[in-house]
Order: structure tokens, then C-alpha cells, then sequence
């Protein structure tokens, strides 16, 4: 692996406009991708993850804009990208699988020609060729009888088939950069192991660069080499995956791992974060996470923490800056929902 970064994202910040409102989206993410590596984003619901990686492939939907920051992918600045330029790079450099395969597809046409509209799009070949490189990615993702299922339509495939489905498209052109939305929450347990083998193979043959956006952190920690924790649009912790899962820095962090399935914890309630993550409407003052930690003092409900380098993982805490004040803070704020 090289040690110059494929994708450089710095100080990224981006929102929404509703209603005659600007609303939040991400705020001030940086991290740098390798060749080779891949990246896991980790957190709930609301936390930016798919805004991310919809800015970083320029998909983002009309009433959303990048606002600051830069996104530099093999030496190109993705935010002045031309139109032209991205057309070129999605596919072909850049591929991304997404959260929805229904309604990614194309219910009007079979599978095999989505599949060879693909290769046809960046590469010239025969019909022929394209067909049997079609009919081979679909196996190598788990799907059988793959004759008859390029002759199918997304609708005759079940949910699991059809994520699939995605995940052949995403790698058919060996793309640098694969951003995976979601890419094993329709599949079982054993099929999961066959498509975080099957990303790890294509990174270690050919040196794919991946971002895998999870909810389930089993599959994080089994795929990733490095995880951000992502939390209201903004970069939580930052660190090693063995080291973030062995030692978490940050409360959210940490929150997120306790309630982790636990097959010891059969037949119990499962746990749960207390609280929801603030919405997009919402102004956030000091840390986002200060309505639900269980470590909070009113410096945190005050200040936003700065994402400090502690060893080498990064974090968004006022406990691990010693300029913050935190740990001569006895004005105690404790909420409700975190006692």
C-alpha cells in the first residue's frame, strides 16, 4: 500500500435548504483513505453517514450543497469537479452501492443488461464478453444459475438478491474507490461473511479502497481497518477498528458498543442509548452528544470540543483536552435520560 492518500476529505461541511432554512447535514469531517484500506462509518440513525458519502460521489439531492471543505480523490478536488468529470469517474474510478436496491435499479431492464450497460459505459467489448464477465461477478457475490437470473428483473429477485445484484455492478470495473451503503443489511449472517471476503479479496488483489456505512458494528469489526463514529453530522472518534473496539475513547463510542448483541444476553431486554439524536432542525451548542452522555459537565453543554489526536486515534471530547477545562468542571449537568 502507498502511503499517499486515494481520497483526502478536509474539514467537509454541507447542509440542506427546507423551507426556506438551512439545515444541518455534516459539519467539519476530515479523514484520509490509502489504497487499499477500508474505512467503516459507524452510527445511529441521523448521524451523516449517507449525507457523507452522497458529497464525497457529488450525489447529493438538489436542495443540498457542499458549503466548505474539499474532497480530493487521486490528486482531483471532487467540489469543482465538472459534471463531466464526475460522469467519467462514477463507475469507472468511483462506485458506490447503495442503501435502496430497488430503487437503484432499473425495474425495466433485465439484469444482465444493467450489468453490460456498465462495462459498455466505460469499456469496449463484445456483447459476448461483457456477458460472461456479467454472468461471473454474479457468482463470485453468491448468486447461482446465473443464466437465468441475467434474463431476470429486479422485481422477480428477492432483497438480498438484489443487494447483491448491486455489489457485482459496483465491482465489474475494479473501481479505486468502492462506498458501500449499508452493503450486508439484507443478507444472513453467512452471506455477510461471503461479501466482506469477497471486498476484502478485491482490496488485497487489486487495491480497492473502500468506505463500508454500517449500522452493525459485527460487520465494521470485521471488515474494517479503521472506523469513524459519526454522531449529528459530526466526526465522533476516529481511530484504528482493533483499537476503537478493544479501547473506546468517546462516550458516544463507547454507548454504541455496549449495546452491542450479546448471545450471553438471551432472553433479556436489549439494551438501548437513552435519548435520540438532535434533528437537522435543531441548533446545536457545545457537544452534540451532551443531552445523552453520561459524563457530562457544563463545559460540554457550553463548548464544542475540538477533535483532539490522543495517541493515534482522534476524538470529539472535552475530557481528553486538557485545555477544555473538563476535569475541573463541578458545575455537573448530568440530563435526565443519562442518569
Amino acid at each position: 500500500m502507498t502511503t499517499q492518500p486515494i481520497l483526502s476529505v478536509e474539514a467537509l461541511t454541507t447542509n440542506y435548504r427546507a423551507d426556506g432554512m438551512s439545515l444541518r447535514g455534516i459539519k467539519d469531517i476530515s479523514f484520509d483513505l490509502k489504497r487499499g484500506e477500508i474505512l467503516g462509518i459507524v452510527g445511529e440513525s441521523g448521524s451523516g453517514k449517507s449525507t457523507l458519502s452522497f458529497a464525497i460521489s457529488r450525489l447529493l439531492p438538489e436542495n443540498a450543497q457542499i458549503e466548505s471543505g474539499q474532497i480530493e480523490f487521486s490528486g482531483l478536488d471532487l467540489t469543482i469537479a465538472s459534471p463531466k468529470e464526475m460522469r467519467r469517474l462514477r463507475g469507472d474510478k468511483i462506485a458506490m452501492v447503495f442503501q435502496d436496491p430497488l430503487s437503484s435499479l432499473h425495474p425495466c431492464l433485465t439484469i444482465g443488461r444493467q450489468m453490460v450497460d456498465a462495462l459498455r459505459a466505460h469499456n469496449s467489448g463484445s456483447r459476448k464478453e461483457y456477458q460472461n464477465l456479467a454472468a461471473d461477478m454474479l457468482a463470485r457475490v453468491g448468486i447461482g444459475n446465473t443464466g437465468q437470473r441475467l434474463r431476470q428483473y429486479p422485481h422477480e429477485l428477492s432483497g438480498g438478491m438484489r443487494q447483491r445484484v448491486m455489489i457485482a455492478i459496483a465491482l465489474l470495473l475494479r473501481p479505486d474507490l468502492l462506498i458501500a451503503d449499508e452493503p450486508t443489511s439484507a443478507l444472513d449472517v453467512s452471506l455477510q461473511g461471503q461479501i466482506i471476503g469477497l471486498l476484502a479479496g478485491f482490496r488485497e488483489k487489486l487495491g480497492t479502497s473502500v468506505l463500508i456505512i454500517s449500522h452493525d458494528l459485527t460487520v465494521i469489526s470485521s471488515a474494517a481497518d479503521f472506523v469513524l463514529v459519526m454522531y449529528a453530522g459530526e466526526s465522533m472518534e476516529l481511530a484504528n477498528a482493533e483499537e476503537i473496539f478493544r479501547h473506546p475513547l468517546h462516550p458516544y463510542t463507547q454507548s454504541l458498543i455496549s449495546v452491542m448483541p450479546d448471545r450471553r444476553l438471551r432472553g433479556k431486554p436489549l439494551p438501548t442509548i437513552p435519548g435520540r439524536v438532535p434533528s437537522a432542525h435543531e441548533t446545536i451548542v457545545g457537544c452534540a452528544f451532551a443531552g445523552r452522555c453520561p459524563q457530562t459537565r457544563h463545559v460540554c453543554s457550553a463548548e464544542r470540543p475540538q477533535f483532539s489526536a490522543v495517541g493515534l486515534s482522534r476524538v470529539r471530547c472535552h475530557i481528553y483536552d486538557p485545555q477544555s477545562g473538563w476535569l475541573f468542571d463541578t458545575e455537573a449537568e448530568k440530563p435526565a435520560a443519562a442518569r
